[in-house]
């Protein structure tokens, strides 16, 4: 059986339209695990959506913090 596939975009939100299509990934723990391998590459946020339902499934922001604490 064929899993799923799941897209990878770097961005916020597919609403704020800012978003940058990366790669889509069969099943969705692969895609997990490639968006965090993108995002430690070159940091940013970067979402995982199935395009069949445009659902947002997973999130993650590696944008160095600033100011004090950070």
């Amino acid at each position: 059986m064929i899993a799923p596939k799941f897209d990878i975009f770097c961005g916020r939100s597919p609403e704020d339209g800012n978003v940058r299509w990366l790669e889509a990934v069969e099943g969705l723990e692969k895609a997990c695990e490639r968006m965090h391998v993108l995002a430690a590459g070159k940091p940013g946020p970067y979402f995982v959506m199935f395009l069949a339902d445009k659902e947002v499934l997973a999130f993650v922001d590696t944008t160095p913090k600033e100011g004090p604490g950070a």
